[in-house]
């Protein structure tokens, strides 16, 4: 690896940590809308990146859902 693509990998290394510092901070409230094969282990990344996953997919809680979510993914 050439001392260019060192530099960019240190950055990135760099703000992925800022990005997890920053859910770990601010433990987002985060609507995932996905297919049911996966919603468990979306909601468990979620949980050790340090959110707080919302599954609900039915059509009658959307208002209510989106009025306190922190981001909808």
């Amino acid at each position: 690896m050439n001392i260019y693509a060192k530099s960019i990998c240190k950055e990135r290394v760099k703000m992925l940590k800022q990005c997890f510092d920053n859910v770990r901070e601010k433990h987002p409230l985060v609507h995932n809308i996905t297919n049911y094969v996966t919603v468990n282990d979306v909601a468990n990344i979620l949980l050790a990146c340090g959110g707080s996953p919302i599954m609900a997919d039915d059509s009658g809680e959307v208002e209510d859902i989106t009025s306190i979510l922190t981001l909808v993914r």
